[in-house]
């Protein structure tokens, strides 16, 4: 029962914030759906289908919210055809990590091979939601696949990219070794901080 609500928690924050990464194109990729499916290959060349289907398949998955049961396999289908046309898409990547805890309620072979796709493409692209998919199935993943988490989590935090976001992670993971390894690295990260700061300090005073 624990395990089942913890999945369900997870899945519920992946959806949420899986909509807000769509949600700045959403306009545009619905009115290409209708103009695509209108169309259908007769389509002009400039209609980005791969965002089509995207957009397709976030439909699906988002359904997940009001309906646990739904069949995710159009999802899966729209997700690798967005990839067919747009093989760097991490979003799809990510899509098909999540279907598969979805489904599953972890990630296996498959799964760790998208999210490790997803990072191939792009390493430093700040998805606090893709961080705590990682660290919330941190036991499964690969060292080499940890230490591009953790240094996605560096890179980002030094550079000031959804701080706030990363710092309020720890409230939102449940798995106890990856919550562990999470607080570990923001504790070397503020440690870092607070030393940097009394340094500048330092030379302020010399000056």
């Amino acid at each position: 029962m624990a395990k089942t609500r913890r999945i369900d928690g997870i899945m519920r924050g992946l959806t949420s914030v899986l909509a807000l990464a769509t949600v700045g194109v959403a306009g545009v990729a619905l009115w290409e759906l209708q103009f695509a499916e209108r169309f259908g290959r007769e389509a002009p060349d400039w209609i980005p289908l791969s965002s089509v289907y995207g957009t397709k398949a976030h439909t699906v998955v988002k359904a997940l919210e009001v309906d646990p049961a739904t069949d995710l396999e159009p999802a899966k289908a729209l997700s690798w055809r967005q990839l067919q046309l747009s093989p760097t898409n991490h979003y799809a990547w990510l899509r098909l990590a999540f279907i598969e805890i979805a489904e599953k309620g972890a990630l296996g072979a498959d799964g760790i091979r998208y999210l490790q796709h997803s990072y191939d493409v792009a390493p430093y692209d700040s998805l606090a939601w893709r961080m705590g998919m990682a660290f919330e199935t941190w036991p499964s993943l690969p060292k080499d696949l940890q230490d591009a988490v953790r240094d996605d989590l560096r890179v980002n935090w030094r550079t000031g990219r959804r701080r706030a976001s990363y710092s309020s992670l720890p409230g939102k993971v449940r798995n106890p070794a990856g919550l562990a390894a999470l607080e570990a690295e923001i504790g070397d990260l503020r440690r870092d901080d607070a030393e940097r700061y009394r340094q500048r300090q330092l030379l302020e005073r010399v000056k």
